[in-house]
């Protein structure tokens, strides 16, 4: 497989996407080579995974520790090249934000022959509470191309779309219910997630 199967930059939508479908792995009877294979996909969903978690926690640090020094981070602003420009794409987000929450889906992971670079896609719905409390929907598109360096799977290359947005609007629907049972305790979800994780 040539390397510019695992490129994400400079390709269409759904023709980058569509491209990372057509990758197909030649099947192995070598069994070792098969697990390895199915511990990359694991590891590589995990990426996208951790990528999200610290992202979505405002781990500043966390997200920048998933993408190579080189890398390359496209999204609806621009393209930022390097870890300096892409910590700094990051903390403008964090910056403009009370806290989000990134589902992605339709996961596709291809890994090359070698085992040295990955193309992973998947589609994200994200909801955004901003520091001024109004909240957004939005949905697009995650194209990654990652590369494995001293064992560890990272980000190279990264393309987020957002194929639309929309505001929503906060309301309470306890307010709507009848009263619930008394609970044997008082502790709840509330005490643990603390009131900067909430509306």
């Amino acid at each position: 497989m040539s390397e510019s199967r695992y490129t994400a930059l400079k390709r269409s939508f759904w023709g980058l996407l569509h491209d990372h479908l057509r990758i197909k792995d030649e099947p192995s009877t070598d069994l070792a080579k098969r697990v390895q294979r199915l511990e990359d996909e694991l590891a590589l969903r995990d990426l996208l995974n951790t990528y999200t978690y610290y992202y979505d926690g405002s781990d500043l640090e966390g997200v920048i520790s998933v993408f190579t020094d080189d890398a390359t981070l496209v999204n609806p602003r621009g393209t930022y090249v390097g870890a300096k420009a892409i910590r700094e794409n990051y903390a403008y987000n964090i910056s403009n934000r009370k806290m989000s929450f990134h589902y992605a889906t339709n996961v596709v992971v291809r890994v090359s022959e070698d085992g040295s670079e990955a193309a992973v896609s998947a589609f994200y719905h994200a909801t955004t509470i901003y520091a001024s409390r109004s909240l957004a929907s939005n949905g697009g598109s995650y194209s990654i191309r990652a590369r494995r360096g001293s064992g560890r799977w990272k980000i190279a290359e990264m393309r987020i779309t957002y194929n639309y947005r929309a505001r929503l609007a906060a309301d309470n629907p306890a307010d709507a219910l009848k009263p619930f049972p008394a609970p044997t305790r008082a502790e709840s979800s509330k005490d643990w997630i603390g009131p900067e994780a909430m509306l």
